[in-house]
């Protein structure tokens, strides 16, 4: 395994090739294998009639670009998936993670630019374009405005004891986010002095009580 690891780092052979050949392969194999080579007027037809059947609410992920294939896809062809998504009652999220690493000569064109585009939401994150995974930092936007977190609507869907244990450098989340053996418990993360834990447990004990 070791000398494995060792080969791999001196080949340089340890994540995907620099480049665009890696898109343009996956590009290739989507048109071969299912003839996509970008958004569908037809195919998406028929999807949101069929997602909307019998008063159904339906959401479209857009990703925009494209991920694996590389596709940029054009303010035409998003003008008219938005229509489409219009005459449905589809409610469009845009993944545009991937936006500041289109390829060579395409041109990203922001969802929430097109016309029609008001009711869609916006997904955007440093993490991929500037390598920064590890910040957890992401960005939801509806045409004009942000849309922050708010703490208390959160607060909200959490079980008691996870509301009540918030204290500067010590994190808390509901007990199921983690798996189903949480149900009914709360998960704290802490990076803290022992004086800030002391006073997170202890507010979990007022709220169990």
């Amino acid at each position: 395994m070791a000398r494995a690891l060792t080969d791999a780092v001196a080949r340089g052979d340890t994540g995907y090739a620099h480049g665009d050949a890696y898109a343009e392969a996956l590009s290739r194999f989507a048109a071969g294998r299912w003839g996509w080579e970008g958004l569908d007027p037809a195919a998406l037809d028929e999807a949101f009639r069929r997602a909307t059947a019998g008063g159904a609410r339906a959401v479209f992920l857009l990703c925009n670009p494209h991920n694996p294939t590389g596709v940029a896809h054009s303010a035409d062809e998003l003008a008219e998936a938005t229509a489409l998504a219009e005459r449905y009652g589809v409610r469009v999220v845009a993944d545009e993670i991937h936006a500041p690493l289109v390829a060579a000569g395409a041109r990203h064109v922001p969802y929430l630019s097109v016309p029609g585009a008001e009711r869609g939401f916006s997904l955007m994150s440093a993490s991929k374009g500037w390598n920064l995974a590890g910040a957890k930092a992401h960005r939801r936007v509806r045409r004009g405005r942000p849309l922050a977190r708010r703490a208390a609507r959160r607060a909200r869907r959490e079980p008691r004891p996870a509301r009540h244990a918030a204290g500067r450098a010590a994190a808390r989340g509901p007990g199921p986010a983690f798996g189903t053996g949480g149900a009914g418990h709360a998960r704290l993360n802490l990076a803290t002095s022992p004086e800030i834990l002391a006073e997170a447990v202890r507010r979990i004990a007022d709220a169990v009580r």
